[in-house]
């Protein structure tokens, strides 16, 4: 991509060149050069034999930087990561736990950086309800001897704001306490969010489901204006944002206003360029000046120009202590771009004292205060500000005073009380903003196709379930197993009916005369059997370790409820479920009894 005439079929790359190279279909080696850089960002991946990532590596990251330097990982049988290895933590890898008698259920993942000086306490939890869906994501303990944070996923049958709504048009999550609510289209697709103080966001999507407008407010408390981005698309790609506003009254406001702030985020308004790369996730924006407003720049899983970095204070910390925590640099990558980060506390339990902070620096030893300070009992997780240090260079500092005294629970302390544990920092990255000179950093909340980010939950929302990009999860199944209806009417109409991912396969439920006809056993067998397993479906997974991509289904005279209930069953163990388990193990329609009961005679 370059600036110039444009002729079909050539262009100088004077802003954008990048190279492919494949393996089969898979991408296995990326060159990227952005303006006037001269020596490329190179990332590697490696696959398996089932097409899963194995590593990830940038060779050259001291140099230009990237999202990521190495990354290595592991499976188990049922496709599990068993194993991974992130940067600076190399050879350690993380802990990755997960549920007794719920094999595919990760319940806590804890940092492998214990080479660190501090080694690194971070971790994360994961909790699940009955149905599978995480309802608790939560961060270590701190000193109040609960987690420092916690993200509180709440469904429709839960929740009083729905109104008696299904899960499927209708969620909410509590991110440490306020409480943002999510609603649905009948199409799956997110029509508006809440924000705890009332403020909205809108989306409105067109027939092919691509979303056209996405309208905001200025600021999460007051909106003085509402922001808008309205989306151009040309064969499933957006290749056009327009960013404007219009005025508390919900006027258009002229398109040569400059100020187009969205959640306190300082935007210009006006045309921006979205260039997508091979998969058609955003790499590059565009201003209407054709400068550099943003890179994308991608880790294995996900997260976008977000570097993992593991680093801590002691825990609990001392007094009279004083340390350099973190000290990176993310490069510019080229002369004529700019970078400006912010770092990300995963915890902040620091005793509310003048004497007690951190503070965020330029990285070079005679480099000034640039952000902080920042302390506070039991604040859990907190970005800093953004700050563009020359180079690319920050350093992040922590001091305490002489005394050690207790929160009062009022936002201070009570010194007739001494020695409180607090534990001071743990730092999990930081994330960064490259853009050219002279232009506005700018960039969209698209990410893979289908994706949302929400700052907020620091999740991508896809499709009414939430992408998780630190463990390369969904926490959530996928939708349609959660809609029993949509699954027998497709059934009993004879179509093909697609179902979602499973262990990141596509599973099929066939429903064509064929498929009917092979279940097993026949209707007079079925007599002598009330079990629905036998009377409705019949999955045929090789083992729990080897589950295949299809399954059979049989119309036989019961109810429908009964069907669907038995159809999300045998679903449940394509996608992994046990294939040999007692009643009530959280099996989709086996423990709330539903499908225990569905057997009947046949005639």
């Amino acid at each position: 991509m370059g600036a110039g005439t444009y002729t079909p079929g050539s262009a100088n790359g004077s802003i954008l060149k990048m190279n492919y190279t494949y393996s089969g279909d898979q991408v296995t080696r990326v060159d990227t050069c952005v303006l006037d850089a001269t020596t490329p960002r190179t990332e590697s991946y490696g696959y398996d034999q089932l097409v899963r990532s194995t590593s990830g590596l940038q060779p050259n990251f001291a140099a230009v930087g990237g999202s990521f330097s190495s990354r290595n990982y592991d499976y188990d049988g049922r496709g599990n990561r068993t194993t991974e290895t992130l940067d600076a933590c190399a050879p350690n890898a993380n802990v990755l736990t997960y549920a007794t008698g719920h094999p595919d259920q990760l319940t806590r993942r804890t940092s492998g950086c214990t080479n660190a000086t501090p080694p690194s306490s971070l971790s994360h939890g994961y909790v699940y309800d009955r149905d599978g869906r995480v309802s608790v994501k939560n961060w270590e303990n701190d000193s109040s001897g609960t987690p420092g944070y916690a993200l509180s996923f709440t469904y429709a049958e839960a929740q009083a704001a729905s109104g008696g709504a299904q899960d499927s048009v209708f969620k909410a999550v509590s991110v440490n306490g306020p409480l943002y609510n999510y609603f649905y289209d009948a199409f799956r697709r997110r029509r508006v969010k809440v924000y705890p103080l009332g403020n909205t966001d809108e989306y409105f999507h067109d027939l092919g489901h691509q979303l056209l407008v996405d309208q905001g407010n200025d600021s999460t408390s007051t909106a003085n204006f509402h922001p808008d981005d309205n989306y151009v698309w040309l064969g499933g790609r957006p290749v056009v944002l327009i960013r404007g506003r219009m005025d508390p009254l919900w006027s258009r406001q002229a398109d040569g206003t400059s100020d187009c702030t969205r959640n306190g985020e300082l935007a210009a308004c006006g045309f921006y360029f979205p260039v997508t790369d091979h998969i058609g996730k955003p790499i590059l924006m565009l201003d209407a000046q054709a400068r550099v407003a943003g890179t994308g720049e991608y880790d294995v899983f996900g997260y976008v120009n977000r570097v993992q970095l593991h680093k801590d204070t002691l825990h609990p910390y001392p007094t009279n202590y004083s340390a350099t925590v973190a000290d990176f640099t993310q490069p510019r990558a080229a002369p004529l771009l700019n970078v400006s980060l912010r770092v990300l506390f995963h915890q902040v339990d620091v005793q509310d004292a003048p004497a007690d902070f951190a503070m965020v620096w330029y990285g070079d030893p005679d480099g000034g205060q640039l952000d902080g300070p920042y302390r506070g009992y039991h604040r859990g997780q907190v970005w800093t500000n953004s700050v563009t240090p020359d180079g690319g260079h920050l350093r992040v500092s922590f001091v305490s005073g002489l005394q050690r005294c207790c929160p009062n629970g009022d936002g201070g302390v009570d010194c007739t009380c001494q020695n409180w544990p607090y534990t001071g920092l743990v730092i999990e990255g930081y994330q960064y903003r490259r853009y050219q000179t002279g232009a506005l950093p700018f960039w969209t909340p698209l990410g893979f196709p289908g994706q949302y980010y929400d700052a907020e939950t620091d999740l991508f929302e896809n499709w009414s379930r939430y992408y998780d990009s630190a463990i390369g999860r969904y926490l959530q199944a996928e939708p349609m197993l959660q809609i029993p209806d949509f699954i027998v009417n497709r059934a009993l109409n004879g179509r093909d009916c697609v179902l979602g991912q499973c262990s990141s396969q596509d599973t099929k439920l066939k429903c064509d005369e064929d498929a009917k006809k092979s279940c097993e056993p026949g209707p007079s067998q079925a007599k002598k059997n009330k079990k629905v397993r036998k009377l409705v479906g019949r999955t045929t997974v090789g083992s729990v370790q080897n589950p295949t991509k299809e399954i059979t289904w049989c119309e036989v005279p019961q109810s429908e409820d009964c069907q669907a209930q038995a159809l999300v069953h045998e679903l449940a163990h394509t996608c992994g479920w046990p294939d040999s388990h007692p009643p009530g193990q959280n099996i989709p329609g086996e423990g709330d009894g539903i499908l225990r009961n569905c057997g009947i005679s046949v005639p």
